[in-house]
C-alpha cells in the first residue's frame, strides 16, 4: 500500500469513527513519504492533515499545509471593492491552517504567534494601512477560529476598521461583548441570535460549513445560551466533512468531542 493509498485509508476510518485507526494510517503514510517536510522530498495530499485536526494534534496538519502550500501566493477580493483585489503574498498555507488550529483548539500561545506573523507579514509587504484592515476583515471566515482564542490579538485585528468604514460581523461584535468586564451577556446574546439566523434553517445548506457553526458554538458557550449550543452541535453533526482534501471542520468535530 502506497502512501497515499494510506491517507485515503485514514480519512475512511476517520469518517467511520475510527480515530485511532485513522491517526495510526496517517502516522504511518507520513513515515513512508522520507524527507516529507523538505522540498525534495514528496509532499503528503492536504487531506492527510484531516486525522490530526482530529486527534487533537493540530499543530502536524499545519506542518502538512505549510508543506504542500507554502509557496503559494494568492489575492483576496477587496471587502468594499468587489471589483479589486489585493495581493496577500504567500500566506495561503497560514491563512488555511489558522481555521484549522483554531476549530482544534491548538495552544493559545501558538495561536498569537501564527496570527501576529499573519499581520506582521502584510504589514510588511508595503501594502496601505487601509488595504491591511481590508486582507483582516475579508480573511476573517478563515481566522476566526484561531483569534475567538487569541483575545490578545483583537485590538490589532480590528484597528482602523471604523476608519475605513469596516463593519465588525454580528457574531465578533458578540464576541466583544461577551469579554467586556463585566461582560455584556445580553448583548452577546443578541449578537448571536443574529449570527445563528444568518446561518438560515436548512441544516442541509452546503453553503454553511463547519467552521461557520463553530464559531456560533464558541460564542454561545461564552454567553451561557446551553441551548443554542446544543442545537448547532447537532447541526454540526449533519454538516458534510471533506475526506479528499483538507476540511478544518474536522478540527471542530476532535474539539467538540464528536469523534473519539
Amino acid at each position: 500500500m502506497t502512501p497515499q493509498h494510506r491517507f485515503r485509508l485514514a480519512n475512511l476510518q476517520l469518517a467511520a469513527g475510527d480515530l485511532d485507526a485513522s491517526l495510526e494510517s496517517a502516522r504511518q503514510a507520513l513515515d513512508e513519504l522520507a524527507e516529507w517536510e523538505s522540498r525534495f522530498g514528496t509532499p503528503p495530499p492536504t487531506e492527510a492533515a484531516n486525522p490530526f485536526l482530529a486527534g487533537g494534534e493540530p499543530e502536524t496538519a499545519a506542518r502538512i499545509l505549510e508543506r504542500v502550500w507554502g509557496e503559494n501566493t494568492f489575492a483576496i477580493r477587496d471587502p468594499s471593492e468587489p471589483e479589486r483585489s489585493i495581493d496577500a503574498g504567500k500566506e495561503y498555507a497560514r491563512l488555511q491552517a489558522l481555521e484549522g488550529l483554531g476549530t482544534a483548539e491548538a495552544d493559545p500561545g501558538e495561536l498569537v504567534e501564527q496570527i501576529a506573523l499573519l499581520r506582521r507579514a502584510w504589514r510588511t509587504r508595503g501594502l496601505s494601512e487601509r488595504d491591511q484592515a481590508a486582507l483582516r476583515l475579508a480573511s476573517l471566515d478563515y481566522v476566526g477560529p484561531a483569534l475567538a482564542h487569541a483575545p490578545e490579538e483583537w485590538d490589532a485585528w480590528f484597528d482602523g476598521w471604523e476608519r475605513y468604514g469596516f463593519t465588525i460581523p454580528a457574531i465578533w461584535q458578540g464576541f466583544l461583548a461577551a469579554a467586556e468586564d463585566p461582560p455584556d451577556d445580553a448583548e452577546a446574546r443578541a449578537k448571536l441570535d443574529d449570527a445563528v439566523a444568518a446561518l438560515g434553517s436548512d441544516p442541509y445548506d452546503p453553503w454553511v460549513r463547519p467552521g461557520d457553526l463553530y464559531m456560533p458554538i464558541l460564542l454561545a458557550r461564552r454567553a451561557g445560551a446551553s441551548e443554542t449550543v446544543e442545537a448547532l452541535i447537532e447541526r454540526l453533526r449533519r454538516c458534510p466533512l471533506r475526506v479528499d482534501s483538507y476540511d478544518p471542520g474536522w478540527g471542530a468535530w476532535g474539539s467538540l468531542g464528536l469523534i473519539h
